[in-house]
């Protein structure tokens, strides 16, 4: 999809990717981007992942688990490099508490705020965030923006974002 969308509509190539720290948000990025660009660097962010609590799928793995399995990569072509104080254990996620749509939007409206105007921010043209559905759907809410289905490994033409006065 993404050879195709580069060729024909022309999309931008991403100058950054940021990542969920959940595993098959992790596989995604390797199947959507591995063999498509060079040199891609993907940053792990705890607050890219799912909307947390009581479903087990949503509890992530350990930090030397995930760094385990994201080395069997070939650096020179895809690399995952993880936030700053990446914690060891997932410290967000609850087995009795489930995150609301609400706190999922406040969470994204965080990682975009810092993405575009905080440490990373500055000088992005475009940027892919591989997250999940609940959690894609927060950073278009935060947004302003209405819901909608974005296939696996999908991509969006969202324009960039403005500063909120």
């Amino acid at each position: 999809m993404w050879r195709a969308e580069l060729r024909d509509a022309q999309i931008l190539r991403p100058d950054s990717f940021f990542c969920s720290p959940l595993t098959r948000a992790m596989q995604t990025a390797v199947a959507t981007f591995w063999g498509t660009f060079n040199n891609v660097r993907i940053l792990v962010v705890e607050n890219c992942r799912e909307e947390h609590g009581e479903h087990t799928c949503d509890k992530r793995s350990t930090r030397t688990q995930i760094e385990s399995t994201s080395s069997i990569i070939r650096e020179d072509e895809l690399r995952f490099e993880f936030e700053p104080g990446l914690a060891e254990t997932g410290p967000i996620w609850l087995p009795d508490v489930r995150e609301t749509e609400l706190q999922a939007t406040e969470r994204a409206k965080g990682v975009l705020d810092r993405t575009f105007f905080g440490e990373q921010g500055g000088g992005h043209t475009a940027v892919s965030i591989t997250a999940h559905s609940g959690m894609i759907n927060a950073f278009l809410h935060a947004m302003g923006r209405a819901r909608y289905a974005l296939p696996t490994g999908g991509a969006s033409d969202m324009q960039p974002l403005r500063a909120r006065t």
